[in-house]
């Protein structure tokens, strides 16, 4: 479980053809919001969109309603090309004038009032541009990568059994520990599709930045729940990595010794867990 920026990188070209020229490149470092330009091929600019709609077709008069033409429209009234515009899943001729207003404004070499697939580039949240792949000048292909954009927002990576991922919703309340003791109120951001060996991914957003911590740092991550009656539980501080990155304890004793546990349900600072620990053994606190 590592603390890490989530990102991804942006693809395809502005052209239809199976080559274009790179004629602008956003420069290092700049901010990615709803409206950006990314970069510009043959002269016609890609634009960042903030959204978790796909787009997956040119949106033109005629394109049957749909939520990719709402994020269109979404977009038009928050960079001020909204006047008369109803924002809805339905292309309009209101809505195809206010495209083409939005891409003479944006410098296109012939604007009109169509979106074409790859105009738009869908990025993170809160990111930048972290790589330039490409320079100006050079040849693009369509679908090739040009630029790396990245989100600035903490995340931790956590995995949890495939057939458990139902009690982790986008949403829920989870507590970070971190192996110095210390614990963060969290929740779950997106789970992951995939399933590699019985396991699913998570992603897990901090509720307050964490400052300091460094990127690889182990960490445990525990549901919140009110209560949970029967089960064996220990301080949420006494939950520590070990050597593979996994929770475990440390009992104490006349030798003290490290054993790996699995975490349930947290609540008031107490942690579920279960593995070889029974009623009344003592576990060290950090410090």
């Amino acid at each position: 479980m590592l603390p890490q920026s989530t990102g991804q990188t942006s693809t395809g070209a502005a052209s239809s053809t199976p080559t274009a020229t790179l004629t602008a490149l956003a420069a290092l470092g700049t901010a990615v919001t709803t409206g950006t330009v990314l970069y510009a091929a043959d002269g016609e600019p890609v634009v960042a969109i903030w959204t978790d709609v796909a787009f997956w077709r040119d949106l033109e008069l005629g394109v049957d309603d749909g939520a990719d033409v709402r994020a269109l429209e979404e977009l038009l009234t928050a960079l001020g090309y909204g006047d008369g515009l109803t924002v809805d899943d339905a292309f309009t001729s209101v809505t195809a004038a206010a495209v083409e207003r939005w891409e003479a404004d944006l410098g296109r070499l012939e604007p009109d009032g169509v979106v074409a697939l790859g105009d738009l580039v869908v990025v993170p949240d809160a990111s930048e541009v972290t790589a330039r792949l490409l320079q100006p000048g050079d040849a693009v292909r369509s679908g090739a990568a040009v630029l790396t954009i990245a989100s600035s927002a903490q995340v931790v990576g956590a995995e949890v059994d495939a057939e458990d991922v139902a009690d982790w919703p986008a949403g829920a309340a989870v507590t970070v520990a971190w192996s110095d003791g210390a614990t963060t109120a969290a929740h779950v951001v997106a789970t992951g599709r995939d399933v590699v060996d019985g396991r699913v991914t998570l992603s897990v957003g901090f509720d307050v930045e964490e400052p300091g911590r460094a990127t690889g740092t182990p960490v445990t991550v525990v549901r919140a729940a009110d209560q949970r009656d029967g089960v064996l539980t220990v301080p949420v501080a006494a939950i520590v990595a070990d050597a593979t990155g996994s929770p475990s304890v440390v009992l104490d004793g006349e030798v003290r010794r490290q054993v790996p546990v699995a975490v349930g349900v947290v609540a008031d600072g107490w942690v579920e867990v279960s593995g070889e620990l029974v009623p009344g053994d003592r576990v060290v606190l950090p410090g």
